[in-house]
């Protein structure tokens, strides 16, 4: 399956990893278009029963799945993101996102 990801974007995410940047895109987020796109989707949080178990970082950092969140602009999260995920999830997860 090919996910019509556009080839911008997709060239974008060569730009290097920085504080205050869009992952995605570069774009420099601010509270007009701050958004946070969790690492593991919710459907297979939830799905996996995953929301409330604990992840053990390599520091020894215990973290809930539920707050595995990465700094995105909202145009990639709501835009490029969300088609991506629901992709996936039509594909692999349930039939309904929740």
């Amino acid at each position: 399956m090919q996910l019509d990801i556009e080839k911008a974007v997709l060239d974008a995410v060569a730009h290097p990893l920085e504080p205050g940047l869009c992952f995605l895109c570069g774009t420099l987020i601010d509270d007009s278009n701050v958004s946070r796109e969790d690492v593991i989707p919710l459907w297979l949080q939830q799905d996996l029963s995953l929301r409330d178990e604990h992840l053990t970082l390599l520091n020894g950092t215990h973290i809930p799945y539920r707050q595995l969140k990465i700094p995105c602009c909202i145009d990639c999260n709501t835009q490029h993101l969300s088609r991506m995920e629901n992709a996936v999830s039509t594909a692999v997860g349930p039939e309904e996102m929740t």
